[in-house]
């Protein structure tokens, strides 16, 4: 960089003096020489001194500075629309940090013009300045909205401090999610370093330190303590950083940030090196987090880079603790809370929900109230996060990062709690019993634990869901959380659950249905990918429950049920497109009747199955559409179960532990033509139950039913055992067993059985259900042409593909021909796919 020229002519020299006494030196020379063309006006004079002040106050370098800059599309090219002064984050001068309007003395404020060129320009405050009065903002993105602040930021980045900084000096926000996450990622890499490659303790002990950091630009008195001073020696700002720390758990506002039921304050320790702390806090010192909130443009930079950094570090070993941010975003947009609700995560892991809800109601605000400033609705979203926000969770590790979350979101950690979200023990904290009343709340969200099951009797006799005649039963405690969920809703309240499938469909979970139907109305069930907890590290299949806690149900009422194929993400999780704001839209205006049942269609199951469940698998309309596939055949309609005998006869194989036995499994009936496999094994092998079976049973496998495992059992298999998940029907009279197997392995009859299908890990119809399904029936005769018939058709479909298989392989011969190369024995072809011929 040219400075400027070491002389000036006498007579500038004394102009300049007189202006300011800081030397001209500093600024470089074309900028120099530009505001010296004009230094006899009064307003270049103001310029002037404010280009000094920016570099000798605020430690700006002369590189950050430029005059004269372009600062909008002009509607009159005879007036040029130019802000006065710009400085910038970058020496390049690319990236508008400060703008500055001067004009001068005794001259009348123009704040409107000054405001308006920030806007322009992207520049995050602005100033207005005749020196006799000097104006501060920081920019809004709204007309006329932009705060009042007491100063502009004071420019540090990572050079060590040379005396105490003063907190008179404002230090620049973080401008973009790229620098900070930059920021950050180098912090956790000096931590990761040195915790031996352990994320999530390097997660914890970086949240210390910004929340140091926090903590510092909060409550420290006077000067800044989280910097490094010049010359000082890494022991040195460790010790100045520990004390802080010290100081910080002993704080009555945020002495619960560190408290856990298994942990007091005073055992928290910063658990890094001298180094690595001294090198982290010169990656933070020079910005200003408190104020990394909204940039220019609207978006909640550090909340966002938090979540981010929260979803890497949680995704994969305590991924339970984790639910994917688009479905989170969408279940708080479906409830829709607002500023006035009082909102509860009973689980609430890194509160995930909490935190999109504090973004919701923001943006409702904003929307709602537009006549409010930023620093109003700062103060609005504050009081909220504070008062109306509550989350629980016995993790001590993620109450801790949900403390932290909620600090990097504008506060309300005060409203979390490490305990057990189900219920408050005797001891539990008086706050916390006033707050966390059951009949209290709005709106709940949450992702309840999927594994774990209750067994403990003082527990489960707290719930109407725990006891059966009167006597505790051992449950999954998303059972519990159900009931403690609906417990905790005021009347009129609403909550959107996480669960997994069973919950809906499994037979024996029955009264949980009945619980929640009993005092809700259900408002909306939605069927998510089988993939969709996959990237969380979880193989469970999890719906969306949506529903309002009312003093009484009415009779009937409507319900919103909708399958979500595009979530935001895909099975890896990576980056997807996301139906939901379609979904959303459906739903607020009825726009797609197709997607709407009555309740008591739900509750009857369509008249398909007895089972009370309530998936939206089942009900969505393809699913409807499926079920009613055989109700316009002009034959009778009979129930499989009359139809065909389903085999009772069981065996127990290890009365023989070492006879070998003919078995069959799934895995064993091929799918693209219906042969079995011949395989033995001895008795003691077999741990699962079995049947045995005979010559002609058609064998339909209920496991993955879609996948078509469907055979007839031929005369070798006589008497082979059968897993029991695989149902054995021997045909009555009739029915023509060729039609029946025909019929079965339709795509249309697989995806009627995949329907019936139920379960969280693997998809199973049960044998009550499959005996339930009404196929049509025709007359003898008639089930004997179809099969024949069929059966013509597969056989010419077989010699097709031994003809085109015949012409492919003549191609083969021909190419080496016409490279008139020497032939080689040609090894027979694989076994092809023939279908049985039963």
């Amino acid at each position: 960089m040219k400075r400027s020229p070491q002389r000036l002519l006498p007579e500038i020299e004394r102009k300049l003096k007189e202006i300011t006494p800081y030397n001209y030196h500093a600024i470089r020379t074309e900028l120099l020489q530009r505001i010296l063309r004009k230094i006899d006006q009064p307003e270049e004079k103001v310029r002037y001194f404010w280009v000094q002040r920016l570099i000798h106050e605020y430690n700006y370098e002369s590189r950050q500075i430029e005059i004269e800059v372009p600062a909008g599309i002009e509607a009159d090219p005879s007036k040029p629309m130019r802000a006065d002064i710009v400085v910038y984050r970058d020496f390049e001068r690319t990236e508008p940090f400060i703008e500055g309007e001067v004009e001068p003395p005794r001259s009348k404020k123009d704040i409107a013009k000054a405001e308006g060129y920030a806007r322009n320009l992207g520049a995050e405050y602005y100033f207005w300045s005749n020196l006799d009065k000097t104006l501060f903002f920081r920019t809004s993105p709204y007309p006329r909205k932009s705060t009042p602040i007491g100063n502009i930021p004071y420019w540090m980045e990572r050079k060590p401090v040379l005396t105490r900084l003063p907190k008179t000096h404002i230090l620049p926000a973080f401008k973009s999610e790229q620098k900070l996450k930059a920021v950050m990622r180098t912090c956790h890499d000096l931590i990761w370093a040195k915790e031996g490659h352990d994320p999530a303790k390097a997660f914890d002990e970086l949240c210390k330190l910004l929340f140091l950091k926090l903590y510092d630009e909060r409550e420290t008195p006077n000067y800044y303590e989280f910097v490094v001073l010049g010359k000082e020696e890494p022991k040195e700002t460790a010790g100045r950083v520990r004390k802080l720390f010290d100081r910080a758990k002993k704080s009555t506002r945020y002495r619960d940030v560190f408290e856990s039921k298994f942990t007091k304050a005073e055992t928290v320790t910063l658990e890094l090196d001298d180094y690595t702390i001294w090198q982290v806090v010169q990656q933070l010192q020079s910005y200003n987090l408190l104020e990394t909130t909204e940039n220019i443009k609207g978006a909640d930079i550090k909340g966002y880079v938090f979540e981010e950094m929260v979803g890497s570090t949680f995704r994969g070993e305590l991924g339970q603790f984790f639910t994917a941010r688009t479905l989170v975003d969408y279940m708080v947009r479906m409830l829709n809370p607002s500023s006035n609700d009082r909102i509860i995560d009973p689980a609430c892991g890194s509160a995930g929900f909490l935190i999109m809800t504090i973004r919701h109601v923001k943006d409702r605000i904003k929307r709602e109230m537009p006549n409010l400033g930023y620093s109003e609705i700062k103060d609005k979203i504050r009081y909220f996060a504070e008062n109306n926000l509550f989350g629980t969770d016995i993790n001590d590790r993620m109450a801790r990062v949900a403390k932290m979350n909620m600090i990097m979101h504008g506060d309300g950690h005060s409203g979390i709690f490490n305990l057990n979200g189900l219920y408050l023990n005797e001891d539990a904290p008086e706050y916390t019993k006033k707050e966390i009343r059951e009949g209290t709340f709005q709106c709940a969200l949450s992702n309840p634990p999927f594994a774990g099951v209750e067994k403990e009797p003082s527990v489960l006799e707290k719930f109407e869901l725990g006891m059966r005649k009167g006597k505790p039963i051992s449950v999954t405690k998303e059972v519990l959380f159900i009931e403690r969920i609906i417990k905790l809703l005021d009347w009129g309240g609403k909550a959107g659950i996480v669960l997994p499938q069973g919950i809906y469909s499994v037979k024996s979970l029955r009264y949980v249905r009945d619980y929640i139907k009993k005092h809700c109305k259900i408002l909306a069930l939605i069927a998510l990918p089988i993939w969709a907890f996959r990237p969380s590290g979880t193989g469970v299949r999890g719906s969306l429950l949506f529903l309002e806690k009312v003093k009484e149900v009415p009779e009937d009422y409507e319900i919103f049920v909708k399958k979500v194929d595009h979530i935001g993400f895909d099975s890896r999780g990576k980056h997807d497109v996301s139906d939901f704001d379609t979904v959303l839209e459906a739903y607020r205006g009825k726009t797609t009747p197709d997607d709407w049942i009555t309740f008591r269609e739900l509750d009857r199951c369509l008249g398909h199955t007895n089972t009370g469940r309530i998936d939206p698998k089942y009900f969505v309309k393809d699913s409807r559409e499926v079920l009613k596939m055989f109700e316009g055949s002009p034959y009778d309609l009979e129930r499989l179960g009359k139809v065909a005998d389903f085999s009772k006869e069981r065996y127990n194989p290890k009365k023989e532990p070492e006879k070998d036995f003919l078995y069959v499994e799934i895995n064993d009936i091929d799918v693209r033509n219906g042969k079995i496999r011949r395989r033995f094994r001895k008795g003691k092998g077999i741990t699962q139950s079995t049947i045995t079976v005979h010559e002609g049973q058609i064998l339909v496998s209920r496991r993955w039913p879609d996948r078509g495992a469907i055979a007839v059992v031929p005369k070798d298999f006589e008497g082979a055992l059968l897993v029991r998940e695989v149902s054995a029907l021997t045909v009555k009279e009739g029915a023509n067993r060729e039609y029946l197997y025909y019929l079965f392995r339709t795509r249309q009859f697989l995806d009627l059985m995949d329907v019936y299908a139920t379960g969280e890990m693997s998809q199973r119809i049960s044998e009550e259900d499959l005996k339930r399904i009404r196929i049509p029936v025709p007359p003898l005769s008639v089930q004997e042409s179809i099969a024949t018939d069929i059966l013509k058709r597969r056989e010419k479909a077989e010699e097709l593909r031994k003809q085109a298989e015949e012409i492919e392989d003549e191609g083969q011969r021909a190419l080496f021909d016409q490279l008139e190369l020497k032939k080689v024995p040609e090894k027979p072809r694989r076994e092809r796919v023939t279908y049985t011929r039963i």
